[in-house]
Order: structure tokens, then C-alpha cells, then sequence
């Protein structure tokens, strides 16, 4: 299940320091539609706890060997996802994170805040796993909002991690030409428009064979396939907040008829988008 925060900023009194906003803790039993897809987080951190089974991450321009008992840190604005699971089983929680929340004490990000870690067969992993079933457990209890009991946990959880990645993390080098982030950046901008790769040779003056290969290899996906995934994205928050209709919905996300929406969202989610929102599938915000 998922759980966020759905307090006021200044109802809560757990932003004092640290100063980190907890966002969300979700624990993943099997891969979502989503998860092949890069994505990135603005201003969150993630970090994402193996539970069971072994399964590649994928980082602007090298893929990472994860399984059982490792922990990974992922700062904002390095785009990830989880591809080719290679043992059948892909479960994992993820905690995200704001840092400096509150705003009195806003620091200097450290360099290494920018870079990805990784802690191999990490020594607490048993630890970790019964602290975040117990955020599970009060996030049933409480419809999944982020409480102070959750609060509190949580903070104590990624001190501790912290501890981990200090003593035995290793450092992950990314890399990804800037102008491939700028790519990624302006189809997320226009999903509500008609894109074409044309339109990106205009936006960039590249060819398009060269956009595809550079963003494929910084992203390992093709540009169009991202822009679908960004379209899906939205429209399943669309149909979970329930005020738009399925023809309105194609409109907005820049589909000339609803059918060609319907048979898009299909490909993705594997049901027609009326069907998602009569599932209520609420927990997946």
C-alpha cells in the first residue's frame, strides 16, 4: 500500500530538524506498469529497500545489479526506474524524502547528496524490513495518511541508514549528455500537445536518429515510448480523481479520438480506463 502525507505543512509538527518532509513509504510486492519507465523526482529523495528476488535498476547511462538485502539512495533529478527482473520476484519498499522541509534552516546540498549510493548485503536489512512493516501497519490503521507515529519512524529509519551508507555505500557514477535531461524535461512539459520526433529536431536541432540513440542510451527508452508513459501517468491520476471524463481525459493528453486513448491506456495498465476507475485503485496515487 501507499501512504503520503496528507497533512497541512504547518499542521505538523515533525518538521523540525532534521528538517526532512516524509512524502511517501510504499511497499511494492510485484512490478507495476509503470516501473520500467524512467522517472524522476523534482525535489525527493528515494530510497529503495530489496525485500525479495534480484532486478536491474536503471541509471542515466549504466544499469545497476540489485537483489535480496541491498539499499539504494536516489537523489532528485536522476531519472531511474526498474527494468528486466531477473528472478521472477521484484519486491521492495521505497521511502521519499524532502530535505530541509520546514524552510528556517534550508543548507547547502553536500556533493554527494547529487551522486546515487549503494549498500550491498546490508547488515540491517532485517531491521529496516520490521521498521517499515510497522509504517505499513499504522499506514492501514490511518487510511494511509503520514502521521507523526510515521513521522517519527521514519526519521529514525534513515538515521540509521544513513549510518549504513557511511560506513559501507558505494558510489554510483551516472552519466548522460545535459541535453538528454532537456529532452526528457520538455516532453514531460508537453504531453498535453501533439509531439512528434519532427518536433524534437526543431526543438533541438539534432537528428532524429541521434536523438533516439542518445536518449535510449541515457534513459533506455525511445523518446515517443517515454512521452506515452508521461501520458499514462497523468491520465490514471485523471480517472483516480474522477472529475474528468474518459473522452475528456483523451483530449487533454492530445489524442484525436477516444478510441486511440482507450486502446493506449490498454497497452499500458492492461484494462480499458473505465475499468481502472471503477477498480478504485485509490492506493496507487
Amino acid at each position: 500500500m501507499w501512504i503520503f502525507d496528507k497533512n497541512r505543512p504547518d499542521s505538523n509538527p515533525y518538521q523540525t530538524l532534521p528538517f526532512y518532509q516524509i512524502t511517501q513509504c510504499s511497499y511494492v510486492p510485484k512490478p507495476l506498469p509503470w516501473t520500467p519507465y524512467p522517472h524522476f523526482h523534482d525535489d525527493e529523495y528515494e530510497l529503495l529497500f530489496i525485500a525479495e528476488g534480484a532486478f536491474l535498476v536503471n541509471l542515466p547511462g549504466c544499469v545497476v545489479p540489485v537483489k535480496a538485502g541491498d539499499v539504494i539512495f536516489i537523489p532528485p533529478s536522476i531519472a531511474h526506474c526498474i527494468k528486466d527482473n531477473i528472478e521472477g520476484v521484484c519486491v521492495h519498499y521505497a521511502v521519499r524524502f524532502r530535505r530541509y522541509a520546514s524552510g528556517n534552516c534550508r543548507q547547502k546540498e553536500s556533493q554527494e547528496e547529487k551522486n546515487v549510493f549503494l549498500v550491498r548485503d546490508c547488515r540491517k536489512i532485517l531491521m529496516f524490513r520490521q521498521i517499515l512493516d510497522m509504517i505499513q501497519k499504522i499506514g492501514q490503521e490511518n487510511e494511509g495518511t503520514i502521521d507523526g507515529r510515521i513521522q517519527a519512524l521514519t526519521f529514525s529509519l534513515l538515521e540509521i541508514v544513513g549510518q549504513e551508507f557511511h560506513s559501507n555505500g558505494e558510489m554510483i557514477e551516472t552519466s548522460a549528455p545535459e541535453y538528454a535531461n532537456d529532452i526528457m524535461q520538455y516532453l514531460q512539459n508537453h504531453i498535453h500537445e501533439k509531439i512528434t520526433m519532427e518536433d524534437l529536431v526543431l526543438q533541438f536541432n539534432f537528428s532524429a536518429s541521434h536523438i533516439s540513440r542518445v536518449f535510449s542510451r541515457a534513459y533506455h527508452t525511445s523518446p515517443i515510448r517515454y512521452l506515452i508513459y508521461s501520458r499514462m501517468r497523468t491520465a490514471r491520476l485523471y480517472l483516480l480523481k474522477g472529475d474528468l471524463t474518459v473522452p475528456e481525459i483523451g483530449r487533454r493528453l492530445a489524442y484525436h479520438n477516444t478510441y486511440h486513448f482507450s486502446r493506449a491506456f490498454e497497452e499500458f495498465f492492461h484494462c480499458l480506463p473505465e475499468q481502472y476507475r471503477e477498480g478504485q485503485f485509490k492506493n496507487e496515487i
